[in-house]
């Protein structure tokens, strides 16, 4: 019974020691940690693509034709007709007398009185801004050029041509500018289509491309012709205008900055009066400060003003006052504000 009982006891000790044993080593484990975490950019993609796809072929596009005698009509195009048939403008009492060649297949060819368009399609993501230019030189006997087709039709007894630059979107004329001596200049936007683009790795690297195969793809596009109507008036040695058209395109937003920069500074309103005492100016040059004040009389003399007496100017907010409302009841007078060299703005007192 006793070597029971020092048995039994044996275990209990050799069980607590165990146990004081854990207790112990838990007392003195770690309580806290760090770690270190590597932050790094996935890289980056320009979705903002700018293309476009211009004319290939323009030999011969616009060169034309103007018959204020009707010849070619008279004679059926005897002295135009190639190998094979002629066609031309029909019916003959709607024929404007000036004649592009749009066709010419196979020894047939296709005469009309509006051009053959070219296209300028954009491929990309950002919208454009396509420019279009033509420009006119004339030599002696010149033909008069008017500023409509319907000028051209009725004039009887001077010759007169009509030349015309459309831009066109899909069958619908955007805008037409009569061409005239020197040059004349169209502007319009075409859209991008960002939906025809998609992000893919290719090489290890981020790629923003057309999604699948281009074919098929609907993308937005302008033409742009020339069409002409000349007078049945015409005169000995009579002579058409020489013409020069060139296009280009650039990105929307860069053309948006150039035109503010090419605006200049600009006031809001945009004059004084007995009533109108303030005016919010934008555009100012980045960095450019007002350096200059003067009040130009009618008569083109200066006044004496000065800064806190006769006006203020708050730069946070662009604002220009005049602090003497009789000033602006000198009507025919101005405010001249210089912004530094070549950044000036007048504001006329009416």
């Amino acid at each position: 019974m006793y070597k029971k009982m020092k048995k039994v006891l044996a275990i209990v000790l050799a069980t607590t020691m165990v146990m004081g044993s854990s207790v112990l080593a838990s007392a003195t484990e770690t309580t806290s940690g760090s770690a270190i975490g590597e932050g790094t950019n996935e890289g980056h993609v320009d979705t903002h693509i700018v293309k476009c796809t211009l004319p290939t072929s323009a030999v011969d596009t616009f060169n034309y034709r103007m018959d204020p005698e009707r010849l070619i009509q008279v004679t059926s195009g005897a002295a135009i007709a190639s190998s094979g048939s002629l066609t031309l403008p029909t019916p003959v009492e709607s024929d404007t007398g000036v004649y592009f060649l749009t066709e010419a297949t196979g020894g047939a060819v296709t005469y009309a009185n509006t051009s053959k368009a070219l296209k300028v399609t954009n491929t990309g993501t950002a919208d454009v801004k396509l420019k279009v230019e033509v420009t006119a030189t004339t030599t002696a006997g010149a033909v008069t050029l008017v500023d409509s087709k319907d000028k051209a039709a009725g004039e009887t007894t001077n010759a007169a041509l009509y030349l015309g630059l459309q831009i066109v979107s899909g069958s619908s004329i955007e805008t037409e500018e009569a061409v005239k001596v020197g040059t004349i200049s169209k502007t319009v936007t075409i859209k991008g289509t960002p939906s025809n683009y998609h992000t893919v790795v290719s090489g290890g690297a981020y790629q923003h491309v057309i999604s699948g195969e281009a074919v098929g793809l609907s993308w937005s596009a302008m033409d742009f012709q020339l069409t002409g109507a000349v007078s049945k008036a015409s005169a000995k040695d009579l002579t058409a205008p020489k013409l020069e058209i060139t296009w280009s395109y650039e990105d929307a937003e860069d053309a948006e900055d150039e035109a503010e920069a090419e605006e200049g500074i600009v006031a809001t309103p945009a004059k004084f009066d007995s009533n109108t005492t303030s005016a919010v100016l934008s555009n100012i040059p980045e960095g450019a400060s007002l350096t200059t004040v003067k009040f130009v009389k009618a008569d083109n003399s200066l006044a004496s003003l000065t800064e806190g007496t006769h006006w203020s100017y708050v730069s946070s907010t662009k604002t220009f006052t005049v602090l003497k409302p009789a000033l602006n009841g000198l009507s025919g007078s101005k405010w001249v504000l210089e912004f530094g060299e070549g950044n000036t703005i007048e504001i006329p007192v009416e």
